[in-house]
């Protein structure tokens, strides 16, 4: 939820920020679809692979040892 919420700020933050963008784009429109997904769903992505690996190693520990 997190992940998405800091997407859908730095969404807004690009939209907010087209002048600036459209300088540093190199035959990309700041506001192309494709390119905003595509950037969205890699940092999604790297979010959930960066949970998923302590969210695996939790549910192998026994919830009476977790209550050491």
């Amino acid at each position: 939820m997190l992940a998405l919420a800091g997407v859908v700020l730095g969404l807004a933050g690009a939209q907010f920020a087209r002048g600036l963008l459209r300088d540093v784009l190199f035959e990309t429109r700041p506001t192309d679809v494709l390119a905003l997904t595509s950037a969205a769903g890699v940092l999604v992505l790297a979010a959930a692979g960066a949970c998923l690996a302590p969210a695996l190693r939790a549910t192998r520990v026994s919830p009476t040892e977790g209550m050491k």
